[in-house]
């Protein structure tokens, strides 16, 4: 099994993650392989010493960048901005991958001849590894953001990538195109430690605005794109049911925590 040396960058945005960012780094820097060109640290206007931690790592491989506080979806476009590598990463900064990650996903890219590579973060999802699209999206996103490993030249396609004004399922619209326009791959294995909290951390307005825009937003990336008629409103269909389905979850979600309260 070999792999591309040097085609993967890492994209890492941080605002105040001084307890996270050593650990989130060091998994990054024993990934099996020399895969990684660069990792990207965008320091989204920190108040704490992350930049510096970064920085104190003394390797060529890191290269911080420091910007005025303006949300994680401009700090990952920023990101994607000064990346050269064939590959693209996203890791948020209190989260962790296992070392064999990044190596096993371009095996499986080149394997299947897919653009997109997602893999588990947990154990608690019953989706077997299998090739996805937007359809298999559509009920509902089931990808976290850093397990995903996607192709530069397929994210050039929809710039600018991350939209800034939402702040929640910003990166569910990224992946309903990106699958949209080319096919992706599963990974059932976990491969990433994600840090899930048991809290909601948005308010429940900002969630139902923000999947309302998703659902406008992909309509009109459909409306641009080359695709049979019937196709486009079967995609929006579904992504329009599947976010009603998302609605009513959080709901359930958000009244059993008042219940506790």
């Amino acid at each position: 099994m070999t792999t591309e040396v040097q085609s993967v960058d890492v994209i890492i945005p941080v605002f105040n993650g001084r307890n996270t960012i050593e650990a989130c780094i060091n998994s990054v820097l024993a990934q099996k392989g020399k895969v990684i060109q660069k990792i990207i640290v965008i320091d989204d206007g920190s108040s704490d010493d992350s930049a510096l931690i970064a920085i104190n790592f003394n390797n060529p491989l890191i290269k911080v960048i420091k910007t005025t506080n303006q949300g994680v979806a401009n700090a990952r476009n920023l990101g994607i901005k000064y990346s050269t590598a064939k590959w693209i990463a996203f890791l948020d900064v209190d989260d962790l991958w296992l070392p064999d990650k990044l190596f096993k996903q371009l095996h499986l890219a080149k394997h299947f001849d897919v653009k997109f590579v997602c893999c588990a973060v947990s154990t608690q999802l019953h989706l077997k590894s299998s090739l996805i699209s937007a359809r298999t999206l559509a009920r509902g996103n089931f990808i976290a953001t850093s397990s995903v490993l996607v192709r530069r030249d397929l994210l050039q396609q929809i710039s600018p990538v991350f939209n800034s004004k939402m702040s929640f399922a910003e990166d569910y619209l990224v992946w309903l195109k990106c699958l949209t326009i080319s096919p992706g791959y599963y990974l059932s294995e976990k491969h990433a430690e994600y840090i899930l909290s048991d809290q909601p951390r948005y308010r429940l307005n900002q969630i139902l605005n923000n999947l309302l825009v998703v659902n406008i937003e992909y309509t009109k990336f459909l409306i641009n794109i080359k695709l049979p008629l019937v196709t486009k409103l079967l995609l929006e269909l579904s992504v329009a049911f599947g976010t009603l389905v998302a609605v009513i979850s959080i709901f359930k979600r958000f009244i059993s925590l008042r219940k506790y309260e």
